[in-house]
């Protein structure tokens, strides 16, 4: 019985899929904000999926293609307000 319970605990257990969009290289602020995100999301046994930034990335409607596509329960880009 225990073995079975310790079986079902597992299952259950198992990492949650985020998909994260890498952004452009050329803003080292959003570069730092994306590596450390994706080292504190795994370091939480989130399985992370990275994609690389698109023009229309930042829609909310490719944002949720992107979580679709990957299976996963959320996807995240970053945008910056700086001009």
């Amino acid at each position: 019985m225990l073995a079975l319970a310790i079986a079902t605990f597992a299952s259950l257990a198992s990492a949650q899929r985020v998909v994260l969009v890498r952004p452009a290289d050329t803003d080292p602020v959003l570069f730092e904000a994306f590596n450390r995100l994706n080292a504190e999301l795994r370091l939480h046994d989130f399985e992370v999926t990275i994609v690389d930034t698109t023009a229309d990335t930042r829609s909310p409607d490719t944002l949720e293609e992107a979580a679709k596509r990957a299976d996963a329960l959320a996807s995240i880009s970053f945008a910056s307000t700086r001009r």
